[in-house]
């Protein structure tokens, strides 16, 4: 299986490999913002990468609009609970912005919008959701790969999950009868007051239960002392069910990044949710 390459130029985090064809730059430090667009639109250009997508700070937005960058997505206060965040694409190929899913995405978020706020905790599923620890990484890596075709990081490999558990990643489960059928994660950004709910995955048999709201219950009542401002997720935009769950727990919309990420197979739109807590 392809896995996209994670690496560190300038203390800027960025992913790119031919899995999602795209760069990803998901952390970015602003006092050298111009050296990586450089080297960023290079490094597209040498793999023929058909689109650049970007996480930064309001401070960095006006540089990429000087170089042709969208925005997709803006989540307000999304630093340090004070400066905004942006989602900010290039694409390299004009197929590649074409989104022929469209009226289908935009249904399902007109239904997960209509469910803003609607969140009934006495009508959920009440299993115990658990806090998985480094014994449980193989078991985790192979719930990973039966529920996902592909997906744009290497949470098949327990070694990978190991290694993001001591930086700052923490993974909830829920089990049946001992069995794992659901698993999220938080990877918290101390520094920059934020955290991204991600790696949702929920067995088939066991979906409709609202499994995926309590995992994001959970990450949220876990993270409460850990002076987090901001959580956000990305979440696949053909997905009712995520993007619903979300809405009932009060994120926003903050806009969607057109085939963006290699998952489940394909490459697919992704839609941006935030909330805030200042």
């Amino acid at each position: 299986m392809t896995i996209d390459k994670i690496e560190m130029v300038d203390n800027t985090v960025f992913q790119h490999g031919k899995h999602s064809d795209r760069i990803y730059l998901m952390s970015l430090d602003a006092k050298n913002t111009g050296r990586i667009i450089n080297l960023i639109e290079s490094l597209a250009e040498t793999n023929n990468y058909t689109k650049i997508i970007v996480k930064v700070p309001e401070r960095s937005r006006t540089d990429f609009i000087a170089n042709d960058y969208i925005q997709e997505a803006l989540i307000p206060d999304m630093y340090h609970g004070i400066e905004d965040g942006y989602f900010m694409s290039k694409y390299l190929n004009t197929t590649r912005s074409v989104e022929i899913y469209k009226e289908a995405i935009d249904n399902i978020l007109e239904n997960a919008l209509n469910n803003q706020g609607d969140f009934d905790e006495t009508s959920n599923d009440k299993r115990e959701v658990i806090k998985m620890t480094l014994g449980d990484v193989q078991e985790m890596a192979e719930f990973y790969y039966s529920v996902f075709e592909s997906y744009p990081f290497p949470i098949f490999d327990p070694e990978y999950l190991a290694k993001t558990m001591h930086e700052d990643v923490e993974y909830f489960g829920i089990r049946d009868e001992g069995k794992l059928i659901a698993l999220a994660s938080a990877e918290i950004d101390i520094e920059n007051s934020n955290a991204e709910a991600t790696d949702f995955a929920v067995l088939k048999e066991y979906r409709r239960q609202g499994l995926a709201q309590q995992l994001l219950v959970k990450i949220e009542e876990e993270l409460k002392g850990k002076d987090i401002q901001t959580y956000y997720t990305i979440a696949r935009a053909l997905s009712p069910g995520m993007n619903k769950a979300f809405a009932k727990l009060g994120y926003k919309y903050a806009g969607t990044l057109t085939n963006n990420t290699g998952i489940a197979g394909s490459i697919e739109s992704m839609n941006v949710w935030y909330k805030t807590l200042n």
